[in-house]
């Protein structure tokens, strides 16, 4: 029993030696192990495991002074692993444990870092004095330039300019000969140059042509897309350019859409997109700052442990941060309240009408096209698809798969339209194709707007899987909840309008499953591929607000004051019910908005809103309504007239930027100096909206 005894103590007094372990000074290096760590420290190769497997090699030339993992680097070789170490040490997180996609995005800063000076080595001095060396300026340089926009790929990887320069310095040396070569393997590739605001690289359309010519030339391209026939190799160009890195050739650069050949739409919007966001959104946010800030200033630990490193304390750096111009939180633009109105109008209308003959015609030609062992596209340039459509969609004005043939531009092909006549056919529903994409667009406006969900979330949506056993409610991962990375499924009331349009798009999956073109139902919003096999295309961000982009151009959506379009983004639904809440206490009627929820009690009401929108998200909706009282001339302008003349300096409103007079009227909220809030009548049946503006010095 004593030795049982003795044995029990002893794995206790060891398990609790493991725990401490963190916590305790050692002999020894201290930065050398971390849970996500599947190598050795040493391997040269790291294997690493957060809320995914991948792979750090760091066996990188540092600017013609061999190879990192050298001995001749073995300091600095040492201090770069340490920093990676540090990020999730006690030492650092104060004992937080953090889910594993935290994990990862915290080792992915310092990567960001670390090859932000392997680029910049031969400035900083890094292959002949390692980290040490590196000074105050060197460290704000980096800061500065991280700064400077939310994209890695311009801050870190510098991929517009770095892209020009390779291939400026690769068809330096192509001869006439090899260039009349590809383009007589390929005629489309001096076609459908974009114009300068449309192309990524600084190429000239002469360059623009032998770069494609190059490429081509060296097998550069993957077919087979949906956007276009051929789309330049990102990956084997980073690959190039980033061989010196430690994540650029992982990095999914955008695609430089003037290297791509037989664009799948001919053009990508009508007009200018007007912002979604304040003019100052392309700057990072000063949350997203900070902690690369964290990351950089931790590796005045590394040098409190004795490495050759910069001692830093988190303030040095934080500091200097205040005089970058950077993104504020929350300070999104809001749609004009007409503009989602009217877009929810004409999704609901061209959704109902038209979404099952749409449908139903698509079905039709694939099971023709798989009769013939042919991609859509193929069996709709060399048969007249108009037998196989409904009634409805002959009707509707369709007449063939894609308002475009894959040959157009081309020799044997017909003249291609230009921007005015294409998108004519397009509003004239002229390609089963293009609608197929307005319907789906029109089907994420409505879903969009009636649930007020995140966009990841809506992406995530699984046909089939996406409804409750009532059929009364949409199920979904909360992307901003859950323990230690785990989501949380959630289910919240879905009008039976929005359950007829979910319910189209699985019968669409489950139609290609019976027809054995898919195994399984998949994203909800997977649109059917112009080009190449029959398939879905698998939903991401940029391809969801493509759709959205095709309905926008197709309804009409209105143009702002510079004549650029209002083209939607979910993260301005998400203020739906808000902003309607606020109209229809001021400017309309709340009839629907009540029978969408099944309130007949507003406060009831107000309460469900307040609930699932942030505060942010409430303050600049109450702002907005406010400035359109003000520019309008109702009695908000009469109330806040002293306040903005003193601000502004002018006493005719109307002539106000939008924005800047929403914003103020934000801030003057935040500040507490403002209220605009519900006051309930009769109950809590009935409401008005009530403006207060305090004096200074009275908020609170």
């Amino acid at each position: 029993m004593a030795n049982a005894a003795s044995d029990t103590a002893a794995a206790m007094d060891a398990e609790l030696t493991a725990f401490l372990a963190p916590f305790l000074r050692t002999e020894g290096p201290r930065y050398r192990s971390a849970d996500w760590l599947l190598s050795d420290f040493d391997d040269s190769v790291w294997n690493l495991k957060c809320d995914t497997e991948f792979r750090i090699d760091w066996r990188v030339e540092i600017n013609d002074t061999g190879l990192l993992t050298s001995p001749r680097h073995a300091l600095l070789w040492e201090v770069l692993r340490s920093w990676m170490i540090v990020q999730t040490h006690v030492d650092l997180t104060g004992g937080k444990q953090y889910a594993p996609e935290s994990q990862k995005g915290r080792l992915l800063r310092v990567i960001h870092c670390i090859d932000y000076m392997l680029i910049n080595a031969l400035a900083l001095g890094l292959g002949k004095h390692g980290l040490g060396a590196l000074t105050g300026n060197d460290l704000y340089a980096m800061v500065a330039a991280i700064a400077s926009s939310r994209s890695i790929s311009d801050t870190i990887y510098q991929w517009p300019e770095r892209l020009t320069a390779f291939l400026r310095t690769q068809i330096a040396g192509l001869s006439a000969e090899a260039i009349e070569s590809a383009l007589q393997d390929e005629p489309r590739l001096n076609q459908s140059i974009p114009d300068d605001d449309n192309r990524l690289t600084g190429l000239s359309p002469e360059e623009v042509v032998k770069a494609r010519a190059w490429l081509w030339l060296r097998g550069g391209y993957s077919g087979s897309g949906d956007e276009f026939l051929f789309s330049p190799k990102t990956r084997l160009l980073a690959e190039s350019i980033y061989q010196s890195t430690l994540w650029g050739k992982k990095t999914v650069m955008p695609l430089p859409t003037e290297l791509c050949i037989s664009e799948g739409h001919r053009f990508a919007r009508e007009y200018r997109r007007a912002r979604v966001t304040s003019d100052r959104d392309e700057r990072l946010s000063t949350k997203s700052l900070n902690r690369y800030v964290v990351a950089i200033t931790s590796l005045g630990l590394l040098n409190a442990e004795g490495l050759p490193a910069p001692a830093l304390q988190h303030n040095d750096i934080k500091a200097l941060t205040t005089s970058f111009d950077l993104k504020s939180e929350g300070r999104f633009r809001t749609l004009p309240h007409e503009v989602v109105f009217v877009a929810l109008r004409r999704a609901i209308e061209f959704s109902l009408a038209h979404g099952d003959a749409l449908i139903d015609s698509y079905l039709s030609l694939v099971r023709s096209a798989l009769a013939r062992n042919q991609t859509v596209m193929i069996f709709a340039w060399s048969n007249d698809i108009r037998p196989l459509l409904t009634d409805d969609a002959r009707a509707l004005g369709v007449e063939r798969w894609s308002i475009e043939a894959p040959n157009t531009g081309t020799q044997g092909g017909n003249k291609s339209l230009d921007k005015p006549a294409y998108f004519a056919a397009l509003r004239a529903n002229e390609g089963l194709y293009e609608c197929l994409r307005v319907l789906f667009g029109a089907i994420q406006i409505t879903v969009g707007t009636l649930m007020a969900r995140r966009q990841g979330e809506l992406e995530d949506l699984v046909a089939g899987h996406c409804l409750d056993r009532s059929r009364t409610r949409l199920v979904f991962a909360n992307r901003k909840s859950g323990l230690m990375g785990m989501r949380q499924l959630e289910a919240r009331p879905i009008p039976p309008v929005a359950v007829r349009l979910i319910d189209m798009l699985h019968h669409l999956q489950a139609s290609l499953i019976d027809m054995g073109v898919l195994a399984s139902t998949t994203e909800l919003f997977a649109y059917p591929a112009r080009l190449g096999d029959i398939r879905l295309v698998s939903i991401s961000p940029s391809n969801y607000n493509h759709s959205l982009d095709w309905f926008c151009d197709w309804a009409e959506m209105p143009l702002d004051r510079k004549g650029r379009r209002y083209y939607i983004r979910q993260h301005q639904l998400r203020r739906f019910f808000a902003m309607l809440f606020f109209w229809g206490g001021g400017f309309g009627g709340m009839d629907t908005l009540r029978w969408f929820m099944g309130h007949t009690d507003a406060q009831h009401l107000w309460h469900y809103i307040t609930e699932f929108t942030p505060g942010a998200t409430l303050r600049s909706v109450a702002a907005q309504w406010a400035a359109y009282g003000v520019k309008h001339a109702t009695k908000e302008a009469e109330l806040l007239g002293a306040e903005l003349t003193e601000h502004f300096g002018i006493n005719d409103f109307s002539v106000l930027e939008e924005e800047a007079l929403q914003f103020y009227l934000e801030d003057l909220i935040e500040e507490g100096r403002l209220t605009i809030e519900p006051q309930f009548l009769d109950s809590g049946r009935e409401y008005r909206i009530a403006v207060i503006l305090r004096s200074k010095g009275e908020a609170g």
